[in-house]
This record gives structure tokens, sequence and C-alpha cells, in this order.
């Protein structure tokens, strides 16, 4: 019993063994083989490699198998198919779908982070294993959480920046991104805890006195949820100015839990787009309520993982941009190689740094004027002032660039919100990392390197939004928006077959744009999506109107997850 093995497919085989992420390029795979990669991908990664030898124990070609996986380099991209499979005839089999490698990465920029901070980052992705971006932005996410509506960075007269951040951490299962989180957020978690046991004392206290003389009973102040619904968090909101971290283990399921109540008719997505941007909200469907809950100046910030298959589901259930996935930051770095067991885990002293560090953050109280709490407002300084101003003008000329993508216009406008956010979060993170320095209850002006900071962090989020765009299918470097447009359609209608009359009918954008279909035609087919073909010759000899050049479609695309969310109707 065997079959070939093509390069494309050996790679396959073997990064699954070593460990290695897989984006999507299972489709490539067919019969058994497929069979042993799904297989595979279900398992731990250190018996991946029994699994295989009991695979192909039963294989005359166990051979042929182990020496093409040793000759393929696991860690540069997928090979190409073999040439002769690249324009296959009618009778033969399809082969892969061809994407190409995901845009590359920029390396998170340790430098902008406080010894604290970089520390604990390089000390959590030593020991898990994990990429170093992990516990890096978590780092920036745990911090941001922190600091909360305690202040804000006044960018110009009417407009402050808060340190809300959602960020998402994308890797493949078993990459690290669980551990580097508990590891980031470990100390908020102790507050939370202490937070949670002074309330209890309080409670107790409010319960033993004369029910007649007792005050208002005692509110709990909440600082974290990992699975909290928006009817929940109105409340919670409008106990907690200072705000809230949504911690859901897996973004997935914060995403796909929204409205579940109201079969996707809710406004929990809403409710979700407002608070990042600190706008009212108001919440009128919880239980036995006298009335809506309006909380006219949320704060949330949101971290957990995702796996890259299910970067589909981030989007609108019906196609529509909300600017949902515009408001996310993405870390979707690069996997490290597997290595042997580390012993080591995160010294001692390294957490005690982090943990003080936040603790700092948490310790600047907001003001009270007129018995409200506000933020404090953080100035710049003249200098922080003119870069600032020269990276926003960097940044709109990156946008109106001719070869600009306009998949990318939303994703990069809210970018530019997140420039003075991450300035804010380093500036104050820089100021409670040494605790020989208190941390002033004015925060001072915000020098010009901080500004250079997040100019650098600002390059990374970017490079990510690319790769995770380009993962999604159908976006960034996936094509444009006239292969989004044919992939849809097809997907839609289930079609296995067309004709350009086909598209001319049911596409008005191609109508008298005959240049533009010809050039998304030509990538579909370069892309080993769809191939030329003829038609039946009744189709052939029917009367009226040449039916046009026709094509048969790939019948992997109906499985691929990078153009799963086109087939949303």
């Amino acid at each position: 019993m065997s079959c070939p093995i093509t390069p494309p497919a050996a790679w396959i085989i073997g990064r699954l063994v070593a460990g290695l992420e897989v984006n999507g390029e299972l489709d490539a795979l067919g019969g058994p083989l497929r069979g042993i990669a799904d297989h595979l991908a279900g398992l731990a990664v250190d018996t991946r490699q029994p699994a295989l030898d009991a695979f192909l124990a039963a294989r005359d070609d166990r051979d042929e198998v182990l020496r093409s996986i040793l000759a393929v380099d696991l860690n540069g991209p997928m090979p190409e198919a073999e040439q002769e499979q690249e324009q296959p005839d009618e009778g033969t089999d399809w082969g892969p779908i061809r994407f190409g490698t995901l845009p590359s990465v920029e390396p998170f920029p340790l430098h902008v982070l406080p010894d604290p901070a970089r520390d604990l980052a390089e000390a959590a992705a030593e020991s898990i294993g994990c990429p170093v971006d992990f516990p890096a932005v978590a780092c920036l996410a745990v911090a941001s959480g922190i600091i909360g509506q305690s202040a804000r960075l006044r960018i110009k007269a009417g407009y402050f920046a808060s340190a809300s951040v959602y960020a998402a951490l994308v890797g493949g299962p078993s990459i690290g991104k669980s551990p580097a989180l508990r590891a980031a957020t470990s100390p908020l978690w102790a507050i939370a805890h202490e937070l949670h046991q002074e309330w209890q004392r309080e409670l107790e206290a409010w319960e033993a006195d004369d029910p007649k003389e007792r005050g208002p009973k005692p509110r709990l102040r909440r600082l974290a949820s990992s699975d909290c619904t928006t009817e929940a968090l109105g409340p919670i909101l409008a106990d907690n100015p200072r705000g809230m971290t949504v911690l859901p283990d897996e973004m997935t399921k914060w995403v796909l839990s929204m409205d579940q109540y109201k079969g996707g008719k809710g406004g929990d997505r809403p409710f979700y787009l407002s608070a990042w941007a600190g706008e009212p909200v108001q919440v009128d469907r919880q239980k036995h309520m006298d009335g809506p809950i309006v909380v006219p100046h949320p704060f949330l910030t949101v971290i957990g993982g995702m796996t890259p298959d299910m970067l589909s589901t981030l989007p609108e259930g019906k196609g529509r941009d909300d600017g949902f996935l515009a408001r996310l930051l993405f870390a979707f770095p690069d996997p490290v190689p597997r290595r042997r067991y580390s012993e080591r885990g995160i010294p001692e002293d390294v957490a005690t740094d982090w943990a003080n560090l936040i603790r700092s953050l948490w310790a600047r109280e907001m003001r009270s004027v007129n018995g409200r709490d506000q933020a404090h407002v953080v100035g710049m300084t003249p200098e922080a002032r003119k870069a600032w101003v020269a990276l926003m003008n960097a940044h709109l000329a990156e946008h109106e660039a001719d070869d600009f993508d306009d998949a990318l216009e939303g994703c990069w406008g809210k970018l530019e919100a997140y420039a003075g956010r991450l300035a804010l979060i380093l500036h104050l993170t820089d100021l409670s990392s040494d605790p020989t320095r208190p941390a002033p209850a004015d925060p001072p002006d915000l020098p010009e390197a901080v500004i250079d900071a997040a100019a650098d962090l600002l390059v990374y989020f970017k490079s990510h939004a690319r790769r995770t765009y380009a993962a999604m299918g159908g976006k960034a470097e996936q094509g444009g928006s006239d292969v989004r447009a044919i992939v849809r359609w097809v997907l839609r209608n289930d079609l296995a077959r067309f004709s350009t009359r086909d598209i001319d009918r049911n596409i008005p954008r191609f109508h008298d744009n005959d240049a533009a279909l010809a050039d998304a035609l030509d990538w579909l087919v370069r892309h080993n999506i769809i191939r030329p073909c003829s038609l039946p010759e009744g189709e052939q000899h029917r009367r009226g109107r040449k039916p046009g050049p026709a094509f048969d479609v790939n019948p992997a695309i109906h499985a691929s997850p990078r153009f799963r969310h086109l087939r949303r109707c």
C-alpha cells in the first residue's frame, strides 16, 4: 500500500511532527495522508512521532516517506508542487490550492518595555518555549487594564487617548499562548483576589450590623473577568469606573458567544465597539432592573488567544464591516523551534519585579472632582509633540500611498488611535518600573523617547495585521476585492463550473471591465483555485450568445478555512 508523497505533503507532515505551525495548508493533502495529518494535528506534539511511525509501519513506502520529509526545509515556505501538477488535465487530481507563504512579520521590539516587563517576557518565553511576542503583548494588555481610566493622554484640544487595548495572540494549538497569558496576568489576579477578600470582610461586618443603622451594602471592586456577558458587564462597569479587563482563554469563544441568546441580533458587538472607543454604553436587558444601566465612560481591555484557522470567526456574520476586526491588535509570530523540555521556570525575582510594577500602576487612584472619579490628564513635552506630529504624518502618508491595500483601511484607521494608547501605556509603565522612584499622583508630561517607542510598536502591529488579514483568506495579500467577489459568488452558489458569461450576468462590477475580470481569473488559475475547461458539447452549440471561456472550480476551496468567511450569507 503506497502513494507518491510530494514535497508539499512531506513538508506538512514534517512540520506537524516537529510541532511547527501549519496555516491552512492541510488542504494540500488528500487520501490516506490527509487522514494521518488530521490525526497528528489533534495530538500532543510529543505523541506525534510514535503515531506517524505506527501509520507508516503498514506501508511499503515507509522509507520513501521518511526520506522525503528529511529532504524538505521545515523552517522554510511550503515547497511548490511539481511542475506537471501546475496545469493538470481534466481527468487528473487537482492538487493543492497555492496560497504562497504568509507575509513576514517584525519581531517584538523588546527594547520598548521597561525592565520588569522585558525580563518577564523573556523568562516566560524561555520557560514555556513560546515566541516572546505572546508574553510581551500580554504584559502590554495587563498594564492597559490596570491603568484603566486612571489616566488619559491629551492628543490635542478635545482629543484624548485612553489605555484601552483589544489584543489577540494567534498561533497553533499547544504553542504556548495560554501559559504566556497566565505568566503576565498573575499579579492582576492576585489583586483581584485581595479585593474579593476585602469585600467579603466588609460584607460580613455589614451583615452583622443593625439593619436600621448600617449603610449601603458593600460593593465588590472588580478588576477582571474570564467569562462575562454584556448584561453583567454593564452593572460591573457602572460600579467600577476605573474599568475592567476581560480575559477569555479563547478569543473564539468570546466572539462566538456574542448575542448567543438573541440569535445574533443583540447588542453585544456594538457594546464592545462603543466600549473600545470610550463612548457611552447602555444595557437594558438585565432582569429585575428598575431601568437601563448607562455607563458614560466605559473602559475595557480584552486579551486572549486563538488559532489561525479560527480567524474567520471574527468578521461580522453577514459579511459587513462593522469595525470590530479593525479594533484588534494581533500578535501572529512565527513558531519557535521545539526544543527539549526546559526545567527552568520564571525566576522569583523576575516575577516579583513584574508584580511590583503592576501594583505601582494600581496604586495611582483616579482623581476626584466634585465627588466624581475622573482620569489624570497626561500631556506631551514640546519635543514629544513634534515627534507625534511626524509619526502621524508618516502614518497618514502610508495610508494614502497608491499601493496601500484597501482591505486594511479600517485597521490603519484604528492603528492611528492605538499609537496614542500604546504611548500612554509605555509612559506609565516606565514611571512605575523603578521602585525607588515613587510614581507621582499626577504623571509628568510624556517625553519624546516614548513616542519613538510607540512608533516601533506601531510598525510591529502593522506587520502582524498584514499577516493576520492574509491568513484569513480574501484579505490583504490574497488577491484583492475582484478575486474575493468571484470566490464569494462561487462559494455561495456551490458552483463546480462557470463561464465568463455567468460572471457577467451575476457580478455587476465586471460589466464593461474585461481587464479586471481577466486579471482576477488569471490570479485564480495561478493559485489552482480554478482551471480552464471545455463546456459540454450540448452547451457549446446552443443558440444565442456564446457562453465564453469556462472554468472548473477546485473542490478544495469549499473546505478551505482561508475562504470560509466569504461563504456566509
